[in-house]
């Protein structure tokens, strides 16, 4: 794929990468994850401010980036976002101006910060007999709260473990009911 051609002048600027980044990897901005992905490096720009694309601003930049998503953790109390959550934010960052500088033939170096570990928070695990109990509530077409589609959803979750933002995503094509081995594709 070609690169948008008001990109191929001589330097290149932060805001610049997407731009670059999303015509080299041909992405579909519709797909939740492109957008996500978009609307990390903006914050990142954002953050640092639109600069010329060098080794200083970058690794500066996801310094920057990285302290400033650890001061989030902190004002919210210390668990969100996680470490990990930092990580694959600044792979996503990284990712994009790795992308540029290698189609760039730009001699930089990216150096991933080091992040503050953070310690997994403990979740609440339903028993079987709390799930057995659970399905049979959505199942109970007595109740006023009854919908046979709330039904599907909660036996869905409980059957796959799946979370509630997978859920959200799903698409009709992804239902594969009629299957040698019915399955749902669930994606991240």
């Amino acid at each position: 794929m070609n690169e948008p051609s008001s990109l191929n002048a001589g330097v290149t600027t932060l805001s610049q990468c997407w731009d670059i980044y999303a015509a080299v990897k041909s992405l579909d901005m519709t797909d939740q994850n492109s957008k996500m992905a978009k609307s990390r490096f903006q914050r990142f720009v954002s953050l640092i401010g639109d600069q010329v694309l060098t080794q200083r601003a970058c690794n500066e930049g996801l310094v920057g980036y990285t302290e400033a998503r650890e001061q989030d953790r902190s004002d919210s109390g210390g668990t969100t976002p996680a470490a990990s959550t930092i990580q694959r934010e600044v792979n996503a960052i990284v990712a994009v101006l790795n992308t540029v500088i290698k189609r760039r033939a730009l001699d930089v170096i990216i150096r991933r910060p080091e992040l503050k570990k953070t310690t997994a928070k403990a979740r609440y695990t339903y028993t079987r007999a709390e799930l057995v109990a659970l399905a049979e509530l959505a199942q109970d077409k007595a109740d006023s709260l009854y919908e046979s589609w709330k039904e599907l959803v909660f036996l869905i979750m409980v059957q796959t473990g799946v979370i509630q933002s997978e859920l959200q995503r799903l698409r009709k094509e992804s239902l594969h009911l009629e299957h040698k081995i019915p399955h749902i594709d669930l994606r991240g």
